[in-house]
This record gives C-alpha cells, sequence and structure tokens, in this order.
C-alpha cells in the first residue's frame, strides 16, 4: 500500500492529503500491518517516509485500512 498507493511516485515522501501521488488517501501517521511477528508484537508501517517497525499489540493509536482485494 505504501509503494502503490500513497508513494506511487516513488519519491519516498507523503506529504498527506495534498500529496498528488497519495493515491489511496493516507494521512501522515501510522498503521498497522495485517502481519503478526508474535503473540505479542506486529509490524507496523509509517506513512510519512516508509519505515516499516515492530510495535507491542496493545498500543492502541496506530491507525488500520481495510482491504478487501489487492
Amino acid at each position: 500500500m505504501w509503494k502503490n498507493l500513497a508513494d506511487s511516485d516513488g519519491d519516498g515522501v507523503n506529504t498527506g492529503l495534498s500529496d498528488p501521488s497519495n493515491l489511496g488517501g493516507f494521512a501522515t501517521d501510522y498503521y498497522w500491518s495485517s502481519s503478526e511477528y508474535n503473540s505479542d508484537s506486529a509490524w507496523g508501517q509509517y506513512f510519512v517516509n516508509g519505515t516499516q517497525f515492530l510495535n507491542g499489540k496493545n498500543y492502541p493509536t496506530l491507525r488500520v485500512r481495510a482491504v478487501r482485494a489487492f
């Protein structure tokens, strides 16, 4: 989603809703991934510069994005 939608021009930056390459309308914020690391942690993605990170599942303030088909 980062590569194909939020950073569709490949410049490595998403400046938010005003960014013409932000095809998904992603906020410049942190999002949960659906990929689990272990029973306590899951992967996240920062939609400003594409950084991926591990985060504890009890951290409540990350955004989510429902995906029907990719």
